[in-house]
């Protein structure tokens, strides 16, 4: 049996800390693409890029330890004695209270990219952590991809943000913060992903989409089952073994099962060569970023062996990888990325009332897809929980951005279609925020008209934004001003607090742990302790009391625990398998 860690991730993802400059360690060091090229020479490109995944899985994979036991960890495998004094060094000399970070996920994608372009399989293949010098020169690279990285994603970007106010300066800072967040954050535990990825494509997507499972045996050759139960069996290498079982044998895998001829079907959809992933990574790589590892996580080296580059990835394959393997060849993508966006509804209703259930002669304080309507017509809320003088309106979206919009100038106009309204918006096309702003303002307003109550009694309004994506939660303080713009004034006797935004993996927190406190006192303490919306909800959760109230679902972790099961039969047949 797979034996999982029960207790709830209460890693903090929003500290990056201070990074270690790379003349801190070699003066002489040219942080610079031609400085980087030229530094790569001499290095194995699978090997490399093996270095670049067990260090990332040791920095960002799943798990509650502190950032700086991993920075510990990761230091002591690639540094020499030489290196790590002047590391300390570089933090007394600083006077920080906390170490700085040495190895970061941005900077070994980064990394990786360039590994994969300049670097050849060479004879010596195997040796970089063996040998003193090869080993240097793999910490001379990773120093310059930090460099670059903090190029690409910082540059000038926040150049005058010391003389903008403070709305400019965070709509300023958004977009790089956006990415800073993406790839520095470590990965979530494989039994939530897993839970809730098996729990949505075998439940909830169908039944939006009823073609969705023939579409994807005939594309993958595998029933969703299947692919799965291949994700469970990867997860116990990639992201619950040891560091070192990340490096697998594909062979290996249910050979004397009906896997035999499955696996093989897996991976072809999952993973690639080198040469792949340096033709894909360097294609247009401004636009599409990091997409070549997104779609196929997993690689193959030259003599057979696989390794996962990167769980956070990884991860997202777990939670969205199904529905990606349908749109590329769907006749109309849209039209799938509609019916997910039900389906998400769908999840989010489901877990909201498990934790608030109907009760016979009781009132039902929750209400989901609520019919209402103003002087502009009808619309529909997605959830209205009804706590007497305090209501809870929520609003879910499951939508991405473009890779090409993070960075440019027109962010804030890319999170606007996607989560609230553009200048050329109808009143259909309004989303997410703009919608919360209208279904809050006909009830502040008194001017509400269609199902359920008038709430005439209702003195304060929590309205909620509830995101499939992690990274909005950076944006909390640039959608809670958004939102108080489209609102506007608010009648006298009545208080809208700001937006709250809560990601899909802080509703799994809180689901089961909500028989412990109720959402509205939890909303309640968060928007005391962070009134600007600066910190998230997942920091406030980890770093409060209530940590100590959390609890785990007990659907994803039964949902997790049988596609691991099935994956110990099937793909491990001979040994006890991982633990």
């Amino acid at each position: 049996m797979i034996l999982l860690p029960r207790k709830p991730s209460v890693v903090n993802l929003t500290q990056i800390g201070v990074f270690v400059t790379a003349q801190a360690i070699y003066p002489d060091i040219e942080v610079s693409e031609k400085g980087m090229v030229q530094s790569l020479e001499g290095l194995s490109r699978d090997e490399a890029l093996c270095c670049c995944a067990l260090i990332n899985r040791i920095v960002s994979g799943p798990g509650t330890e502190d950032i700086r036991v991993r920075q510990e960890r990761a230091i002591q495998l690639a540094l020499n004695d030489d290196e790590r004094n002047k590391v300390n060094e570089f933090w007394k000399n600083g006077a920080w209270k906390i170490p700085p970070t040495f190895f970061f996920r941005g900077q070994l994608l980064e990394l990786m990219r360039w590994i994969s372009k300049h670097c050849k399989n060479l004879t010596n293949d195997g040796d970089t952590f063996q040998n003193a010098a090869t080993k240097s020169k793999f910490v001379r690279c990773a120093l310059i991809a930090s460099g670059l990285w903090n190029n690409r994603i910082f540059g000038n970007k926040l150049d005058g943000i010391g003389e903008a106010n403070i709305d400019e300066a965070r709509l300023k800072a958004a977009g790089p913060f956006w990415k800073a967040f993406e790839e520095a954050n470590p990965a979530p535990y494989p039994r939530e992903t897993l839970g809730h990825g098996w729990a949505f494509f075998s439940k909830y997507f169908p039944k939006r989409y009823p073609e969705f499972e023939a579409e994807f045996k005939r594309i993958t050759g595998l029933s969703v089952e299947e692919y799965f139960v291949c994700l469970a069996g990867v997860s116990t290498k990639a992201l619950i073994g040891t560091e070192q079982d990340i490096f697998f044998r594909p062979a290996t895998f249910g050979n004397a099962t009906a896997y035999s001829d499955l696996f093989p079907k897996f991976l072809a959809h999952e993973s690639q060569s080198s040469e792949q992933l340096a033709e894909d990574l360097w294609n247009d790589f401004d636009k599409s970023g990091y997409r070549a590892i997104r779609a196929r996580p997993i690689l193959i080296t030259e003599n057979k062996t696989a390794v996962v580059l990167d769980p956070v990835f990884f991860s997202e394959r777990i939670s969205i990888g199904s529905l990606f393997q349908i749109t590329a060849q769907a006749q109309s993508a849209n039209e799938v990325f509609g019916r997910f966006g039900l389906a998400f509804e769908d999840y989010v209703s489901d877990m909201l009332r498990r934790a608030y259930p109907s009760a016979r002669g009781l009132v039902d304080r929750l209400a989901c897809n609520v019919k209402g309507a103003d002087a502009d017509g009808e619309f529909e809320v997605d959830n209205i929980l009804n706590d007497v003088k305090d209501l809870v309106v929520s609003e879910s979206k499951s939508v991405w951005l473009k890779e090409g919009a993070i960075l440019g100038d027109d962010f804030l106009e890319e999170i606007r279609l996607k989560y609230s309204e553009t200048t050329a918006s109808s009143i259909e096309r309004r989303k997410g925020v703009s919608q919360l702003a209208r279904i809050v303002r006909a009830i502040t307003n008194d001017i509400w008209k269609g199902q359920g109550d008038d709430f005439k009694e209702v003195r304060r309004i929590f309205p909620l934004l509830i995101a499939h994506d992690t990274k909005v939660a950076t944006l909390g303080a640039v959608l809670a001003k958004e939102f108080d713009a489209l609102l506007g004034p608010v009648p006298g006797g009545r208080r809208v607090e700001k937006l709250v935004i809560l990601t899909l993996a802080d509703l799994e927190h809180l689901e089961a742990s909500l028989e412990n406190f109720s959402l509205v006192k939890f909303l309640d303490d968060y928007c005391s302790a962070v009134p600007d919306r600066v910190a998230t909800v997942y920091s406030f959760l980890t770093q409060s009391a209530y940590t100590q109230k959390l609890k785990e679902s007990q659907a994803l972790l039964d949902s997790a625990l049988a596609l691991f099961n099935t994956a110990q039969t099937v793909l491990f047949p001979k040994d006890s398998g991982p633990k």
